[in-house]
């Protein structure tokens, strides 16, 4: 502050034990103010790791379910493949149907997807009925 040699300026303005007295003032000032700053900083630093240690926790939470999901997904296609056509035809799919069945796309598509009418050889489409 004064190059070391603070009696000499002290003595102009502050007895040396005021000066002390000053000093000691200004240092404990300066500590709690960073204190305060770090402890804001700790706790900014703490408060984004635990959002990212949430975000990788549900992030492992959500890939742990989904490969558990496919698993099982793989084991029932596996069992399915294995049993022979006939067995296959008694429960009512076919082996091109395995996976769509699995995936468990037959009950709700076919009750969402509109039948198509077959078309019988020799049978006029309906568009070309409507345009004679």
């Amino acid at each position: 502050m004064c190059a070391g040699n603070e009696r000499s300026f002290v003595s102009n303005e502050l007895t040396y034990e005021q000066w002390e007295r000053r000093k000691q003032q200004i240092i404990r000032r300066a500590e709690v103010a960073r204190a305060r700053a770090l402890r804001g900083l700790v706790g900014a630093v703490l408060r984004g790791l635990r959002t990212a240690a949430w975000a990788v926790a549900a992030t492992a939470g959500k890939c742990r379910r989904a490969y558990a999901l496919r698993r099982e997904r793989n084991a029932a296609v596996r069992e399915l493949h294995a049993l022979d056509d006939r067995a296959l035809k008694d429960i009512g799919i076919t082996r091109g149907e395995i996976e769509w069945v699995v995936d468990g796309e037959d009950a709700r598509a076919c009750a969402t997807r509109p039948s198509r009418p077959t078309v019988r050889a020799g049978a006029i489409p309906p568009r070309a009925q409507a345009q004679r």
